[in-house]
């Protein structure tokens, strides 16, 4: 997968769980037990990338889906360059 798609998911994917109460609250709304998955992928010091799977299924559990997907021909799943697109200062 190409660096910047890894990135760019990285960076907003901080910037929605940050948004929706950090990792704990985020991982509970996905029935995670414990947020140790969402650190391993979104830590400072990550172990584990961001996938097409886990962004959808973060989207899912933020019910971001409406939001994100704002593209003329994007399908009921969005492309890979647009998960998790980089948050405006107007959607704040």
């Amino acid at each position: 997968m190409a660096n910047h798609v890894v990135e760019t998911r990285r960076a907003n994917g901080r910037a929605h769980i940050e948004r929706h109460g950090g990792v704990g609250k985020v991982a509970a709304k996905m029935g995670y037990a414990n947020p140790s998955f969402l650190v391993q992928i979104f830590d400072p010091t990550p172990t584990r990338t961001p996938t097409e799977k886990t962004a959808h299924r973060i989207e899912d559990a933020l019910k971001l889906r409406g939001v994100l997907c704002r593209n003329a021909h994007a399908t009921s799943r969005c492309t890979v360059v647009l998960r998790f697109p980089l948050l405006s200062k107007n959607l704040l």
